[in-house]
């Protein structure tokens, strides 16, 4: 799952799909997508991606997590030299710090 988590809700937004666009950009230059009318962004299913603040990413995960029965995440977060370091690992740590323990609980 794509996933980037910043303080600011729209922050996040903005800076997640301005990084997506440039990654799959790269990927639609090196298949077939290139040719076709629909991005491999764009068909990715939105169940693929996390972004926002804290706060909304539990929100979205706990949707997924009912809607599929999934137990684990697998969280890409650095999207090809897309995001800064520090945005990395802030997002990283956000994670961690913010949207991992809404789920402790849950799974205990």
């Amino acid at each position: 799952m794509f996933t980037y988590v910043a303080e600011a809700r729209q922050e996040a937004h903005l800076t997640f799909e301005r990084a997506m666009g440039k990654y799959f950009g790269h990927l639609d230059k090196l298949t077939s997508s290139a040719e076709s009318e629909q991005r491999l962004y764009d068909r990715l299913p939105t169940t693929a991606r996390l972004s926002g603040d804290p706060a909304q990413v539990v929100d979205d995960l706990k949707i997924i997590q009912d809607y599929l029965g999934i137990t684990d995440v697998l969280n890409v977060t650095h999207f090809a030299g897309e995001l800064t370091h520090e945005q990395t690992l802030r997002s990283i740590e956000l994670f961690a710090r913010e949207v991992i323990p809404a789920f402790v609980a849950v799974n205990a």
